[in-house]
């Protein structure tokens, strides 16, 4: 009876332990394959960013076109690559949308226009923007912006000009933040001096002589950056750290007046604050560097 006893508790140690491995296993597979979904998300999103810079259209081909249409946030005569901090485009289907709505996590605006003169090109949805003397003024801006979606998931969009209104196409759910910085040549070398928000750009160009061109025509290059969570949590707290995007040494700077670089996880809403997230950074640059005439 003794050894029946002895042998009864040592298979119920067995047993015990083999469930409690079996469980860590399957956290440790779902927590795997979300960050593997996480990551081709990330990817997929960087993708389509970076085809659409890269076609931006040329400053120092612009003369030739008819102007921006006036009810645009965005000025073609401005840059190609413009943006907005902390905010959204709306969803209204009869214009290019109003900017100022309320943005998901101080998340930005990016507007790139395709207008090429070389030929076609491929916008963020997946259609063709015909060239410059077949397109209308506005059929040819894309913009990338956060919205929250149907399902209480913060979605990533591009919204774009279809042949009879205004569209929105969502890329990817989930993501929670999207921050961009605009790289400007200075000294006209084509690359990058230095990084600024769209907001610093916007007082460069208040503080300079109106009859200057705009900062935003030696953009050159962008750095995007993106925090993508996986779409259901987990029973353990997320191993997500606070995270300075751009680097601490912007967000010592810059995180006051720039919202959404600095990402504190006590500040996740606690339904959401056990999600498996995925950081990620790019710096795109744009495939013929912007002239300022």
């Amino acid at each position: 009876m003794i050894g029946l006893m002895i042998a009864m508790t040592v298979s119920c140690g067995v047993l015990l332990t083999s469930v409690s491995l079996l469980q860590i296993a399957r956290e440790n597979f779902q927590q795997h394959h979300q960050m593997a979904l996480l990551d081709d998300g990330a990817a997929f999103a960087i993708e389509i960013i970076s085809r659409t810079v890269q076609q931006a259209a040329q400053t120092d081909a612009w003369a030739s076109m008819e102007p921006s249409s006036d009810t645009s946030p965005f000025k073609l005569s401005n840059g190609s690559v413009q943006g907005l901090d902390n905010t959204r485009m709306s969803s209204d289907t009869a214009s290019m949308g109003t900017s100022g709505n309320a943005a998901i996590n101080g998340s930005d605006v990016m507007a790139v226009n395709l207008r090429s003169v070389d030929g076609n090109a491929i916008n963020c949805a997946g259609f063709v923007v015909p060239g410059s003397s077949s397109q209308s003024s506005e059929s040819s801006w894309v913009f990338f912006h956060i919205v929250p979606g149907t399902d209480g998931e913060p979605d990533f969009h591009c919204r774009y000009r279809g042949q009879q209104k205004w569209d929105s196409q969502a890329i990817l759910s989930g993501v929670e933040y999207f921050q961009v910085l605009y790289g400007l040549d200075t000294d006209g070398d084509h690359l990058p001096n230095q990084y600024l928000s769209a907001s610093a750009i916007k007082e460069k160009d208040r503080a300079s002589p109106s009859s200057d061109a705009s900062f935003w025509r030696s953009v050159v290059a962008v750095h995007v950056a993106l925090i993508l969570r996986a779409p259901s949590g987990d029973i353990h707290p997320s191993v997500f750290k606070s995270l300075a995007l751009f680097g601490d040494d912007y967000a010592n700077a810059s995180a006051t007046a720039d919202p959404g670089t600095f990402i504190d996880p006590h500040d996740f809403p606690p339904s959401v604050r056990t999600r498996v997230r995925r950081h990620v950074e790019a710096i795109i640059f744009l495939h013929k560097p912007q002239r300022a005439p």
